[in-house]
């Protein structure tokens, strides 16, 4: 079986390199295959590298050497791929004729996160606990810095944006949940962690343990490691306890193994992975156990099943889904496709 890998006509895809400036939107084109890799010990073809996909290696994109992708995301007509320290790539969710562009942040800006708005906009989470807003169209539409202190090391790890308002989550946090509006309002903190009696030393401090995720229906969710507990938002911007069960989270943990990033340790927590494989829940990306080795795993009331297969070799480093496909990137490529031509789970 060979999967569709998009290749270059006529020479690399040069994306502009100038802080603040988007790239044009060259076509790529093509559709020359190549070979993924088997999943050891089964006939199962590969979810993610399956015949119908489609990947672009991020040599074709002419990066600076030493950019880093960190995270992907979908919009309806687009494929998003964050790169540190700080730059955005757009490419269209098309197969055979993909473009692409780009915009890079400010010297010295470390993005961190990113997340799709409902409108079709994206949010960019930085180091600095700052945030960035681009329409989809790549436009810059302002930056925002939170109105209130953030208490804290490495920035933000994790975004939700929904419903008008952005859920951020920052890789060590006194609160582990900031809510806030567009405009940089802060609209409420939450799950605030256990600290020593006296001032708070952002080095030392205890960080709040939670996971922050969407369940199938999409609704923001908030697994506390300090209560056990799995919280959704209810319809006050209050939280609404619910059995995690529910959600396909039974056996979801929040403990976290660390990724270092540029300067700063981000914890990629396990049920982070957590995406809707065709309405089902898998665990997929860093956070599925032992580095993705080559199988699906999971066992009944133990939690989601595990994503453990490489692509052309590569650890999964992110997937994400919504309701019609699916992107996932590697160290080395961005690979997507369309649910109706994906495997189904077993």
């Amino acid at each position: 079986m060979l999967t569709r890998i998009v290749r270059l006509s006529g020479g690399a895809l040069l994306l502009v390199l100038a802080a603040c400036s988007a790239a044009p939107a060259p076509q790529v084109g093509g559709g020359a295959a190549g070979s993924y890799a088997s999943i050891a010990g089964t006939s199962r073809p590969s979810l993610v590298c399956h015949p119908g996909a489609t990947t672009v290696a991020f040599s074709q994109l002419g990066l600076p050497e030493g950019e880093i992708a960190v995270g992907v995301a979908l919009t309806p007509e687009s494929v998003w791929v964050l790169f540190q320290p700080s730059r955005l790539v757009r490419l269209s969710r098309t197969s055979g004729d993909v473009r692409a562009a780009s915009r890079v942040g400010a010297p010295g800006e470390v993005w961190t996160t990113l997340a799709a708005d409902d409108d079709g906009s994206i949010w960019v989470g930085a180091q600095d606990f700052g945030l960035g807003h681009f329409g989809a169209d790549l436009a810059p539409r302002g930056k925002i810095r939170l109105s209130r202190e953030v208490i804290g090391n490495g920035g933000l790890a994790r975004l939700v944006a929904t419903g008008g308002t952005l859920y951020a989550e920052p890789a060590c946090g006194e609160f582990g949940i900031w809510r806030i509006a567009p405009d940089g309002k802060v609209l409420g903190t939450d799950f605030r962690a256990p600290q020593e009696p006296g001032p708070i030393d952002p080095d030392t401090m205890n960080c709040a343990k939670v996971t922050l995720l969407r369940d199938a229906a999409g609704r923001v969710v908030v697994l506390d490691g300090d209560t056990g507990k799995a919280l959704r938002t209810a319809g006050d911007s209050t939280w609404a306890v619910f059995d995690s069960a529910e959600a396909g989270l039974a056996g979801c943990t929040p403990e976290a193994i660390f990724v270092a990033t540029f300067g700063s340790p981000v914890p990629m927590r396990r049920c982070q992975g957590l995406i809707y494989w065709k309405g089902r829940p898998l665990l997929a990306g860093w956070q599925a156990a032992e580095w993705m080795e080559p199988r699906l795993a999971g066992e009944a009331g133990a939690g989601p099943p595990e994503l453990r297969e490489s692509c052309y070799g590569d650890p999964l480093r992110e997937v994400v889904t919504d309701a019609t496909g699916y992107a996932a990137i590697t160290q080395r490529g961005v690979i997507f496709g369309d649910f109706a031509g994906a495997p189904d789970l077993p």
